[in-house]
């Protein structure tokens, strides 16, 4: 159950990285705010 829930989050993590990634090119005057909110995540 535990593992199952670990790779749930890691797949959670993963798509949340690449919405971000994906904002991060489009919206140049967001990618500071992007980049610290990632940044803090991480």
């Amino acid at each position: 159950m535990s593992v199952i829930s670990l790779v749930n989050q890691a797949v959670a993590w993963y798509a949340a990285s690449a919405v971000l990634a994906f904002l991060f090119a489009l919206r140049k005057p967001l990618s500071g705010a992007i980049a610290g909110i990632g940044g803090a995540v991480a």
